[in-house]
């Protein structure tokens, strides 16, 4: 983190689906959260790099081609 002191890194969890909870659109709107939470809590308007593996992955591309951010 010394290399950019200028950055925020965000480790978050999202709703996992289950046989009530179907997973899309509620993992969407946890990174949707996330991003308000920085800007209103920390005054930091982030231009966002999404990350993520297995399932976040595809979560992070849905986000590209969903405007719900």
């Amino acid at each position: 983190m010394k290399k950019f002191p200028e950055h925020i890194f965000v480790n978050m969890n999202y709703r996992l689906a289950s046989e009530t909870n179907y997973a899309l659109p509620n993992q969407l709107y946890d990174i949707r959260e996330v991003s308000q939470l920085l800007t209103k809590k920390l005054g930091y308007s982030p231009k966002l790099i999404l990350l993520g593996n297995s399932a976040g992955g595809i979560y992070q591309c849905c986000m590209l081609i969903i405007p719900i951010l």
